[in-house]
């Protein structure tokens, strides 16, 4: 069920004001032989305020800021709630007691009684409030939840995998580390890295752990950091370097330009490649089908309750002359 609860709200409200809510109770809706008034609106508000905003349980100009932004969709989802129940009513689906009681002590935890007599509710609304929720939301799973799951066939999932995939190519990347050897020497240069490959092996520990435990005289070597780099930033030298190599594999000995009198090689340690294109299937199925069966819901739910409401008279002109646009249920006695 639908609750628009606007915590910003509430969290404005710094005070804890002494003056009491007065509530201008009438009847609001009436749903076959259920009428819904001003303070069972209140009491549905009530019990989503406490349990949701403790700290500002004994303020009144917070639960009234509460009160004013949320009443007209409390009152939506109250109408739909007695629409349902009237539909499971007559489809004979029911709760027993235990699942109440449970449910209640799972919302509320320990000290059930004491926070309903500070909601100022009584236990047995308590229990009705949260019998009808559960009754709805079998109601839901069954006429929505069911269909909206069902609704999301292979084809379906396939054609927004391949919309979400043209629309988030993955970029081609690396991630790698250099290894350079310095050397004055070119020999020493060379003999250092042919011992660095036979000493280095990255599938039985980390290159920069290999490297710690090596020492030449004469021989300057670094690792550089991970670098990660996309297809757009990565170098053409670079990229010609690491071409070929797969995951956990090493190039060559690469020489590059002498500075003054120094012999430089490179050797390439590549970590992980991820290959340009569409993202894979795997990392993104879950997400996607949670995503669509999302949006079915909302529009299995949209035409179900719209079904209900015209098959049971509840029309917008019925609504709009039991509450007028300009009706204030709530207000503070100074």
């Amino acid at each position: 069920m639908k609750k628009i609860i606007l915590l910003f709200l509430v969290l404005f409200s710094s005070c804890y004001a002494a003056e009491d809510i007065v509530v201008q109770n009438r009847i609001l809706a009436k749903i076959n032989t259920q009428a819904i008034s001003v303070v069972d609106v209140t009491k549905k508000m009530d019990f989503i305020f406490f349990r949701e905003f403790q700290a500002y349980a004994h303020s009144n100009e917070a639960r009234l800021e509460f009160y004013d932004a949320n009443w007209r969709s409390f009152l939506d989802d109250m109408i739909d709630e007695q629409l349902i129940l009237s539909s499971a009513k007559e489809l004979k689906v029911t709760v027993s007691d235990g699942e109440v009681r449970q449910e209640i002590e799972d919302t509320l935890g320990p000290n059930v009684i004491a926070k309903i007599d500070q909601m100022s509710l009584t236990y047995p609304e308590v229990f009705k409030m949260v019998q009808n929720d559960l009754v709805v939301r079998r109601m839901v799973y069954a006429m929505v939840q069911s269909k909206a799951t069902a609704s999301i066939t292979p084809a379906r999932l396939k054609e927004a995998y391949e919309k979400y995939s043209a629309e988030n190519p993955v970029e081609e990347a690396w991630n790698y580390k250099v290894l350079t050897i310095r050397a004055e020497n070119e020999l020493a240069a060379i003999a250092a890295s042919q011992m660095l490959l036979k000493t280095i092996d990255v599938e039985k520990a980390p290159v920069d752990e290999a490297v710690k435990k090596i020492s030449l005289q004469d021989v300057k070597i670094t690792l550089s950091e991970t670098l990660s780099r996309t297809a757009k930033s990565l170098s053409e030298a670079h990229k010609a370097s690491l071409a070929g190599l797969k995951s956990k594999q090493h190039s060559s000995p690469i020489p590059s330009d002498k500075k003054e009198k120094e012999t430089i090689f490179r050797i390439f340690f590549l970590e992980d490649y991820i290959n340009g294109g569409k993202v894979e299937f795997a990392s993104i199925g879950d997400n996607l089908k949670g995503s669509l069966v999302q949006q079915a819901v909302g529009i299995e739910s949209l035409a179900w309750r719209k079904k209900l409401r015209e098959r049971y008279g509840v029309d917008q002109d019925y609504l709009s002359l039991m509450v007028p646009d300009n009706f204030k249920p709530f207000s503070l006695q100074r």
